[in-house]
């Protein structure tokens, strides 16, 4: 799917505690599945973590646009996904971004604590000159990439590809302020997914 209008992109890091972890994970593969199998509008979605235990999480999102976006929010896996997150996370950062790239190969992605994908969030410095689309190799599978829309200046590029193949590295493409590796424990696409804002009028 050619995306023509940009579409939603967030980025939360959510803290729980290890006993409460095989609830949170079970809770987010059911409302990401079902909402990829029942959404069209919902793109993309990855739960992953950086540490150890399993404390600290990331979600990473992807929505056509704020009607379909409404249409998730309001779903009946997500509400209950709501209610369960509610009693177990205990603190939540969300970063709304400014969508630059999408790229998504034509694989639909049903991936489940797999530890066979290099997925990377980086931080990066933003500057006038800053090529998005220039930041990603064809090795790369999916790449989303979006500036912070609060704090100016700093971008953040998610990179996931095979672990056969070097992860996505911007050492020499862009200022690096911060880089997470991540383990995937859920990843669901649509498949196919393009966008380039620079090709657009947004």
């Amino acid at each position: 799917m050619k995306l023509i209008n940009a579409p939603i992109m967030r980025i939360f890091h959510l803290n729980i505690n290890a006993p409460n972890r095989t609830a949170f994970v079970n809770e987010g593969k059911h409302n990401m599945m079902t909402s990829i199998k029942n959404e069209p509008g919902t793109l993309f979605m990855l739960a992953g973590h950086d540490d150890k235990l399993g404390e600290s999480n990331y979600v990473i999102e992807c929505y056509q646009d704020e009607e379909h976006y409404q249409i998730h929010a309001n779903s009946p896996q997500f509400k209950h996904y709501g209610q369960v997150a509610k009693k177990i996370i205990t603190g939540t950062e969300m970063i709304n971004l400014k969508p630059e790239l999408v790229k998504t190969s034509t694989t639909i992605f049903r991936v489940f604590e797999d530890q066979d994908i290099n997925a990377t969030l980086t931080k990066i410095k933003v500057r006038k000159e800053t090529n998005f689309d220039k930041l990603t190799n064809s090795n790369t599978e999916i790449i989303l990439a979006g500036q912070d829309k609060k704090n100016t200046g700093e971008g953040w590029v998610l990179g996931l590809s095979p672990s056969s193949i070097a992860e996505l590295n911007l050492a020499d493409k862009a200022e690096i302020l911060d880089q997470i590796k991540l383990k995937v424990d859920i990843l669901v696409d649509q498949g196919s997914l393009s966008y380039e804002r620079s090709n657009n009028n947004d």
